[in-house]
């Protein structure tokens, strides 16, 4: 990252790997947040990269996460949180009613409020200077890509698109207001103001 003067600040479940290996070479900082990079690398640097990330709507994103965990994740330590504090969940609904209240859960990089990656410590202020989304992946890819003078592909990584069809992955009604009581300050600060329809 130093090399190309970025910084990709690598959001849980929001295409952070497609977009690490198309940019990076696969060299993303993990689930590393703004904070981070700052201490580590430093104001004077930090200040002075382009900082970018991408992010995805509260609901959709909680739902990939459940499902992407309780399918053992990417490691064994993905695994062995599901195994431990997902496994008595058998429906999403379950998991964000009960689940999302437990401090143990909601501090692992998947349920973590995506804005806790982006803050810079030193304003409270999100700290990058591109924001893509989830939502308009391929437009935004193409943009920092731009910006980066970068001639590359979006590959797909780690993608599971059959989940409509699985009914423990339907959030109600109830389970929507829940996640976004739970992920306010992502709702308001990154302008995920609605459930989405479709």
């Amino acid at each position: 990252m130093r090399e190309r003067n970025c910084i990709f600040i690598h959001v849980p479940k929001c295409a952070g790997l497609a977009v690490a290996h198309a940019l990076l070479g696969g060299k993303g900082g993990a689930h590393a947040s703004a904070a981070d990079y700052l201490s580590v690398f430093g104001a004077r640097w930090f200040d002075q990269a382009f900082k970018f990330a991408f992010v995805r709507d509260p609901w959709r994103r909680t739902v990939s996460a459940f499902d992407f965990l309780r399918r053992g994740g990417l490691h064994a330590d993905d695994a062995a949180f599901a195994e431990t504090h997902l496994k008595r969940y058998s429906t999403i609904d379950a998991f964000v009613t009960e689940g999302l209240a437990r401090p143990e859960i909601r501090t692992w990089p998947h349920f973590r409020e995506q804005v806790s990656f982006l803050l810079d410590p030193r304003t409270d202020r999100l700290a990058v200077d591109y924001l893509g989304r989830v939502e308009t992946i391929e437009e935004d890819f193409r943009a920092i890509r731009a910006r980066l003078g970068l001639a590359c592909e979006l590959p797909m990584k780690n993608a599971r698109v059959a989940t409509e069809a699985d009914d423990s992955l339907k959030l109600s009604a109830r389970a929507i207001d829940r996640i976004a009581e739970v992920y306010a300050r992502d709702v308001e600060m990154l302008g995920y103001r609605d459930y989405p329809a479709a």
